[in-house]
């Protein structure tokens, strides 16, 4: 009887393509070679000889799209068998969106006239310096109109 090759092929989420060469017919007493192609660029190759009902394996990783494994000589000669892998899908970088400054002003006062004012931010760190400026309305009379004086910060 002589040998009868079949080839199957698959390939893991990872990249990783395995082709299974089977005979499922007699004992080879040549040796074939097999050839693992993407598009008209070799991968990898190697010979085989399988006794009756034994099967090998032929295997590259890190390719994805269409792979080809060919029999180039000896017995199965001109079989071939494909596998599709799918590239890895990227995982995405997560981006960190800025934390913005978020200030709280608040001021009061004692029986004594002694001011106080806090300034305080409850968010992200400031990019840059702010200034800040306290303003003290004038007294005025109810036929003058009021301004404002600033105070020294």
């Amino acid at each position: 009887m002589p040998p009868e090759l079949e080839l199957s092929g698959s390939c893991t989420a990872n990249g990783v393509a395995t082709f299974v060469i089977k005979n499922s017919g007699g004992d080879m007493a040549t040796a074939s070679t097999w050839e693992i192609y993407q598009g008209s660029t070799k991968l990898a190759g190697d010979t085989f000889t399988l006794d009756a009902g034994e099967t090998t394996e032929a295997s590259v990783s890190g390719y994805y799209g269409k792979l080809t494994l060919k029999i180039v000589s000896g017995p199965g000669q001109g079989l071939t068998a494909d596998t599709d892998c799918a590239a890895p899908t990227p995982t995405p970088t997560p981006t960190s969106t800025p934390v913005l400054p978020k200030l709280e002003l608040s001021g009061s006062c004692t029986a004594n006239g002694v001011a106080t004012f806090v300034i305080k931010n409850s968010g992200g760190d400031m990019a840059t310096a702010s200034t800040w400026e306290i303003y003290q309305a004038a007294l005025s009379s109810p036929a003058t109109p009021s301004s404002s004086t600033p105070v020294r910060a």
